[in-house]
């Protein structure tokens, strides 16, 4: 009977993943060993144990089984009795903590996985996954994409940058409660790996508590599918002005709204506070209407009236800094493509400081061909990845 159930199990795997054709992470579920194809056996092993899993660290992210008729055999499991999501297992990792008082010593565990093909350049893909916390919740839980598997000696925060990142904190739950993650982001490159994990520091974290000093994070069922609604939009700095005015125009002195109200004798008019702008950490906009002449990195006449008003927005905002990101299209060099584009972020950032933004608050950088937004295939697409954008760094 035990062996029929394995097989079962197994055809059932099998089966979804060939119906399925849509999930491009291998192994999703934890399911599959990494050495013959049968079902994991009960306790607690590390990540490496099942198929297409590894480890970017020296930090160990732990495989458990959750079959609730084994918890005897498996001390954490009986301890906190949750089932897996999806089949009978499931993988921890540690999203926040240090080691001491030192803020550099900020310990992480992270697990990577492997995609069953490379992704597309330009394309919209969505990534989902089922997370339960134990003890106490966090947010910032992130998948960097990458062109290779990454291995390193540390067991503390890498300092790498997520293309998607979960920045609502998730909270901790006694009973089998999973939440359900979604995201997407366009593929700058044909990613074949990536890693799950904390990658921002203890101070950018939201944690639950800290009162047992414990926030591991058990996820299941990773899920990184090809859209079918296209591309996403890039977001340009002029649509977020026109979304956001009060970027932009200068609070009034006077009352927006000038209907008295009675008191006594005597009307006070009332006002309608304005709507606080919206400024994110970490919010990448192109600036869609900065121009150079080809090969040049003089800019342009016309590109004054977008820059005149980023000019406004940081001198409203005092406190923002911004890094400058050139890019260019995949023709020429990729020498040539990332000096050229270095220097026109350059130039987007000595128009700033001569507009009166103290250089200490601007930071410029060039990524030439590196990270297209659309692929590469027609002029109109290389034309709208040589483009100049910013990221708010704070």
């Amino acid at each position: 009977m035990r062996k029929t159930n394995l097989v079962c199990s197994i055809f059932f795997l099998f089966c979804k993943t060939i119906l399925s054709g849509q999930n491009l992470v291998a192994n999703p579920s934890f399911e599959i060993g990494s050495d013959t194809i049968s079902i994991i056996p009960p306790g607690e092993f590390s990540v490496t144990r099942a198929k297409g899993w590894s480890l970017p660290t020296r930090a160990q992210a732990s495989l458990y089984s959750s079959i609730p008729i084994l918890a005897t055999t498996n001390r954490a499991m009986n301890r906190w009795k949750f089932t897996a999501k999806e089949g009978n297992n499931v993988v921890g990792i540690m999203t926040y903590g240090a080691l001491g008082s030192n803020e550099n010593n900020q310990l992480r565990e992270y697990m990577q996985g492997s995609l069953t093909k490379p992704l597309t350049i330009g394309k919209k893909y969505y990534v989902s996954y089922w997370v339960h916390f134990h003890c106490e919740g966090t947010n910032n839980i992130g998948f960097c994409f990458r062109t290779a598997p990454l291995t390193t000696d540390s067991i503390f925060r890498l300092p790498l940058k997520p293309q998607v990142n979960n920045n609502e904190i998730i909270l901790y739950s006694t009973s089998n409660a999973w939440v359900q993650v979604r995201d997407s982001f366009i593929a700058y490159e044909p990613y074949t790996h990536f890693i799950i994990g904390n990658f921002l520091s203890n101070r950018d974290t939201k944690i639950e508590s800290n009162k047992y000093r414990y926030h591991k994070a058990y996820l299941d069922d990773i899920v990184v599918e090809a859209a079918t609604d296209g591309a996403m939009q890039p977001k340009t700095f002029d649509n977020w002005i026109n979304s956001t005015p009060n970027m932009i125009t200068v609070v009034p002195t006077q009352p927006q709204n000038n209907t008295p109200s009675v008191l006594g004798d005597k009307t006070t008019p009332t006002t309608t506070p304005p709507t606080e702008p919206t400024i994110r950490k970490g919010e990448t906009l192109i600036l869609d209407k900065v121009f150079f002449n080809v090969g040049s990195i003089v800019l342009r006449e016309e590109s004054s009236a977008e820059l005149d008003k980023l000019v406004i927005v940081l001198q409203k905002n005092e406190t923002v800094r911004i890094l400058v990101k050139g890019h260019s299209s995949s023709e020429g060099g990729d020498e040539f493509n990332m000096k050229l584009s270095e220097n026109r972020a350059q130039s987007v950032v000595n128009y700033l400081t001569q507009k009166g933004i103290a250089a200490e608050r601007l930071s410029y950088k060039g990524y030439g061909k590196t990270q297209p937004i659309y692929p590469n295939d027609t002029e109109d697409n290389r034309q709208k990845n040589r483009r100049v954008e910013f990221e708010i760094l704070n």
